[in-house]
Formats: C-alpha cells, structure tokens, sequence
C-alpha cells in the first residue's frame, strides 16, 4: 500500500478528482480519494484542493 497527497488548482472537487483519478490511473495505482478544500474560504470560482489517496498497485 501507498499513502499519496497532493494540491490541486481547480474550478469545483468533481474537476479536481479527475485531476485525481488520472493521476492514479497514470501511476497505475487503485483507491478511493479524499478531497477538500485547503483555502479557508473557498473561492467559488477557483480554488486549491488537497487531497489524499490511500493505494493499491494493480
């Protein structure tokens, strides 16, 4: 298993777990991503996303 973290610039969390979910298939990692907003007010229009995934290599 592996633990991996990241930020990401994104306009919503659905644009934000696709930057996810490429990143997982690309390294060729499975797992359920944890997203949240890391500004303290979120900008509706556009704001940083951190995240965290817990992995399984396929």
């Amino acid at each position: 298993m592996k633990y991996i973290t990241g930020r990401v610039f994104a306009k919503t969390i659905q644009e934000a777990a696709q930057h996810v979910f490429h990143r997982l298939e690309k390294e060729g990692l499975i797992g359920e991503p944890r997203i949240w907003p890391a500004n303290v007010q979120p900008n509706p229009s556009l704001c940083w996303w951190e995240y965290g995934v817990l992995c399984h290599g396929t």
